[in-house]
């Protein structure tokens, strides 16, 4: 528990881990969120208190759908409520965490009202102020970068958890952001450089993420795809993404999945990419 303490006290989103229904730590962030100056005054409460009244029901059966299953469950919209009784929304996704025997529970929390200013207003932002929350994001995922080398390798729950929240960051923070620049007036420069920070974030995703279980066969290409076709990207999402036709993106689909032996059509592979052997 101190690595995970460690780790996450100056992470950039809430985190608050808790064990049949009672918190046993959360870091800075998530004290800023609930406006609680010390974790003292959370740590050993009913974490379903700081859940709006009609959110309770349907977070009680989320939080007991990870641990009786051990399965993580999807990002969803919640309503908190913060030490001054007002409400605030958050973006909530919850991990099975298991540490010396205990049933653990790792939840993950975006504050959603500064996200739905700046994208609620995406129309009316200039170039300037995208780049400038564009960068912000950036600098986000390279922290990101800089915790992971700093793990040990067996702390594989830190590491997934870790891999997940940059996918989050990037398809539902970074992206709209690059797709919005792309409509402003950049001129030929400006947007090859756009592109390659682009390219480059997603590079760095996927060499984290899948070079180890992939076969050694797999080129840079079909190691890139794969791991978009993990996060559940259609062909044509791949294809607008990589700057690259659909028809390329069938053509490497059907090579990665002759290299991992999938003969039977049935099979879907985000499925089998998700539980490598």
């Amino acid at each position: 528990m101190n690595v995970m303490r460690k780790h996450y006290s100056n992470y950039s989103e809430g985190v608050l881990i808790h064990e049949n229904g009672k918190a046993v730590y959360c870091n800075n962030k998530f004290l800023q969120y609930i406006k609680i100056v010390d974790a003292k005054q959370l740590i050993g409460n009913n974490i379903i208190d700081i859940v709006h009244p009609n959110y309770q029901k349907r977070v009680i059966s989320r939080i007991n759908k990870v641990v009786q299953k051990k399965v993580s469950n999807n990002p969803e919209k919640q309503i908190l409520i913060n030490s001054d009784g007002n409400a605030f929304e958050a973006i909530v996704k919850s991990e099975p965490l298991f540490i010396n025997g205990g049933k653990f529970v790792i939840t993950f929390f975006r504050n959603n009202s500064k996200h739905n200013e700046i994208y609620g207003n995406l129309i009316s932002t200039d170039s300037a102020g995208l780049l400038n929350e564009l960068l912000i994001n950036i600098t986000e995922i390279r922290n990101y970068f800089e915790y992971y080398s700093q793990i040990h390798q067996t702390e594989n729950d830190i590491k997934k958890n870790l891999v997940k929240n940059w996918r989050y960051n990037f398809f539902e923070v970074i992206k709209p952001l690059i797709n919005k620049l792309k409509t402003t007036q950049l001129n030929k420069e400006q947007l090859v450089y756009l592109n390659m920070i682009e390219r480059l974030i997603v590079n760095g995703m996927v060499n984290l993420t899948f070079i180890k279980s992939l076969p050694p066969d797999f080129t840079q290409q079909e190691i890139q795809i794969a791991s978009l076709i993990n996060a559940d990207k259609s062909t044509k999402e791949i294809a607008d993404l990589l700057n690259i036709s659909e028809r390329t993106i069938v053509f490497h689909r059907s090579n990665i999945r002759r290299k991992l032996g999938i003969k039977e059509r049935s099979v879907r592979l985000n499925k089998h990419l998700s539980c490598p052997e």
